[in-house]
């Protein structure tokens, strides 16, 4: 019968003391009835069990991480914090000790102390992947450009096949503002696996970025080709990513001006006040947005404007005839005022119209173009695909 069976633990160091068991032993007996514990999620319950292992083997560095593990699993930082520290104490040798504590280091946002760790182990391990990985996106994060560089290049001579490698470079440069650069990187690594969602994902930025979005949201059907969690994640948040405001339609029943009339349009028809020579009439343009706008942006009536249509997408105003100059009334190029509504996300633009001294003024409403040129509410600047908006087109465009 097993020395062990049938005592508590608090019994064990006594029977251990009298049978001779192996303080070696007992405190492996501890350790796996703490790591037992520890699975079943019961982590107060677990550090005495560590802590006895301490006691019949003070030199474990083990027990000392689980202790700390355990802390941390609870939410005690410091405790944590100590129990690595004291793990590295007793095994200042033990590079597992030293990596235990720097990770719960960079957990807790203590980068220096990490830092200091993390070296520690690459002085002794130069070839460890993991070590160099480490350091190189803890300096990226802080934006240390230079330093993170030093570590990626030694992660690509250490491992110049593994796709994570050369998409760190790929990171970096996009971070750095070098996305051109960053897509050479990241179709390096996706040549090594063509299933790296990570780099597919990054790639996707590094064209948005260069303002190709036809490219970025084919990389998005890529992704969620992949049908795997992460790239579907991933694929969402590159769709978030690129979701930059635009007009979304004309509210043409609250708007006055009718922008679907053509060429060659007689005022009064806009509304009859303009029949009288020399009368002004105030119309008004609803825009609805696809997203939260900059209130003070949209309000601000110099981002708005109001031109014809000079070719492309458009046309041209008239079609490009105009039989009788004289005749044709202009807008002014900026609006009278405009009003945004948050709850709805339209843009109220008011401008005037006034018809000739004759009273024989007409105009092409279909091809006037309105366009806004501000920012959403979290400062991001007009979808250039779809600032703009003219009847003749019949949207944003």
């Amino acid at each position: 019968m097993s020395v062990l069976s049938g005592i508590g633990g608090d019994s064990v160091f006594a029977a251990g003391a009298q049978s001779g068991a192996s303080r070696s032993q007992l405190a492996s007996a501890a350790l796996a009835r703490g790591a037992k514990l520890m699975r079943d999620g019961q982590y107060r319950e677990a550090i005495p069990e560590f802590q006895r292992a301490i006691g019949f083997q003070p030199d474990s560095s083990v027990a000392q991480r689980y202790i700390g593990r355990a802390h941390a699993l609870l939410g005690e930082k410091e405790q944590a914090v100590n129990a690595y520290r004291r793990g590295v104490s007793v095994a200042p040798d033990s590079l597992e000790a030293r990596l235990d504590l720097a990770r719960i280091h960079q957990q807790y946002g203590q980068l220096e102390q990490a830092e200091q760790q993390y070296l520690a182990v690459q002085r002794r391990d130069p070839g460890s992947i993991s070590v160099t990985a480490s350091l190189g996106y803890m300096y990226l994060g802080q934006g240390r450009f230079a330093e993170a560089e030093t570590q990626f290049q030694r992660l690509v001579r250490l491992s110049p096949q593994d796709p994570s490698a050369r998409r760190a470079i790929g990171q970096l440069r996009n971070e750095q503002g070098r996305h051109a650069e960053a897509v050479v990187e990241l179709q390096r690594a996706l040549t090594l696996d063509p299933r790296d969602a990570g780099a597919l994902s990054d790639l996707g930025r590094a064209h948005f970025a260069l303002g190709d979005r036809d490219r970025a949201e084919s990389v998005v059907e890529d992704l969620i080709r992949l049908d795997t969690d992460q790239a579907s994640a991933l694929a969402y948040t590159l769709q978030l990513e690129m979701f930059t405001p635009e007009i979304a339609y004309l509210d043409s029943a609250r708007s006055t001006f009718r922008s679907t009339l053509g060429p060659g349009t007689p005022l009064a028809t806009l509304d009859p006040k303009l029949s009288e020579p020399g009368e002004s009439h105030r119309f008004e343009m609803v825009f609805t947005f696809n997203q939260p706008m900059d209130a003070a942006s949209v309000q601000n009536q110099f981002q708005w404007s109001i031109t014809r249509a000079a070719g492309g997408e458009t046309g041209l105003y008239n079609n490009g005839i105009t039989r009788d100059p004289s005749r044709e009334v202009s807008i002014k190029p900026i609006p009278f005022a405009v009003r945004y509504d948050p709850a709805t996300n339209r843009a109220h633009v008011y401008f005037d119209v006034r018809q000739n001294d004759a009273g024989t003024g007409v105009m092409d409403p279909s091809h006037w173009v309105f366009r806004f040129s501000g920012t959403d509410a979290a400062g991001n600047p007009m979808d250039p695909r779809g600032d703009q908006y003219s009847g003749s087109v019949g949207g944003s465009f």
